[in-house]
């Protein structure tokens, strides 16, 4: 389906499919003659945001716990688990019952580095703090994208 069908069933803007998908948040998407298609398969829009999704994979990947209890139901953390699984960006997560065992099993795959990696402009990203996520450089500077108990710290490769 083309951006247009999917913001109809996902009920958003072609401007959130198409970010999605230029993002990498949507992997499945492929461009054809300029233009994003979403395989049918791809029912919903995914579960999380792309800041959110950054700052997940970045505390799986130093094996800390997300401290974001207060802005999600850990239902809601646990489907966003379930479909960074389904894209591919963590390995490991088998549906775990608790974030915590989740945390402890799923390891970041190189397509989920690849994410983060491209989110951030090539600089690594290290979760723990606690003060807002930051995540992203725009002119030499990390910009906060949300705030969220919790944090996620840019760290220039040189």
């Amino acid at each position: 389906m083309n951006t247009r069908e999917a913001a109809k069933r996902w009920r958003c803007s072609e401007k959130t499919v198409r970010e999605y998908c230029k993002t990498g948040m949507i992997p499945i998407a492929e461009k054809v003659n300029g233009k994003w298609y979403v395989p049918d398969e791809m029912r919903a829009l995914p579960p999380v945001p792309l800041n959110r999704a950054i700052y997940l994979l970045s505390c799986i990947e130093d094996n800390k716990l997300p401290d974001v209890s207060r802005y999600w139901s850990e239902e809601k953390l646990l489907n966003s688990l379930l479909y960074l699984s389904d894209m591919r960006f963590i390995i490991g997560y088998e549906g775990h019952s608790s974030l915590e065992e989740a945390v402890k099993q799923c390891r970041v795959s190189k397509l989920g580095k690849k994410l983060i990696k491209s989110s951030t402009n090539g600089n690594e990203i290290e979760a723990g703090g606690d003060i807002g996520i930051k995540a992203g450089i725009e002119s030499g500077f990390p910009s906060t994208v949300m705030a969220l108990t919790g944090s996620a710290k840019v760290k220039r490769k040189d």
